[in-house]
């Protein structure tokens, strides 16, 4: 008995340690090179409410991205298919909930998204519209970047999304709350007209 929890114990250490390692093995870049490898750089929110899709690697997760301003980029889209580090979804979530918003710096990869350059490096966190960062070098780099891009005006228009393809990005997300009603305004009126022609006979 002794050794079966012994055993336990060392398997949980072993499991729990080789995920910290996982979730920390990017290695850090340079805010000028993450920069220089973008093809897009955008700024806006994960939308984790869909099922993602599954790609390859460790930015296996593709979610869609509602972009709010584009800052890099040829035909960027109001919804862009984005990866993320799975280690990375929960601390993303709980930061957007908080009114966070990211600035993404996104490269092509194997998949068929864009990714953010090497994994949370791309992902700038901003809040009240300002970096949120806590190396002071890092973080006077990327406002000095949205500063220098605001002020010449070169920020890249934002392509609408079409109605069809809206949907297909989506998934059922945006319908749920509408056909939520329809069910209810029916289900009233069809017990209300039961109700009264039982009264009636």
């Amino acid at each position: 008995m002794h050794m079966k929890k012994t055993l336990g114990l060392f398997l949980a250490l072993f499991l729990s340690f080789g995920l910290a390692v996982s979730a920390t093995s990017w290695v850090r870049l340079e805010p000028a090179e993450v920069v220089k490898r973008a093809k897009v750089a955008v700024v806006g929110k994960y939308d984790f409410s869909g099922k993602p899709v599954k790609g390859e690697g460790p930015l296996g997760e593709g979610y869609n991205f509602i972009v709010e301003k584009a800052y890099k980029g040829d035909d960027v889209a109001a919804i862009l298919k984005v990866g993320i580090d799975m280690f990375d979804i929960s601390w993303a979530k709980e930061f957007q909930q908080q009114g966070g918003t990211f600035l993404l710096f996104l490269e092509e990869n194997n998949n068929k998204y864009l990714v953010p350059v090497g994994g949370p490096n791309g992902m700038i966190q901003m809040a009240d519209g300002k970096v949120h960062e806590e190396d002071p070098v890092r973080r006077e780099f990327y406002e000095n970047y949205i500063k220098e891009r605001e002020a010449a005006g070169k920020t890249v228009p934002v392509k609408p999304v079409k109605q069809e393809e809206a949907k297909g990005l989506m998934g059922f997300g945006p319908y749920l709350l509408p056909v939520t009603f329809i069910l209810l305004a029916g289900g009233v009126a069809y017990f209300g007209t039961r109700k009264m022609l039982s009264k009636k006979s």
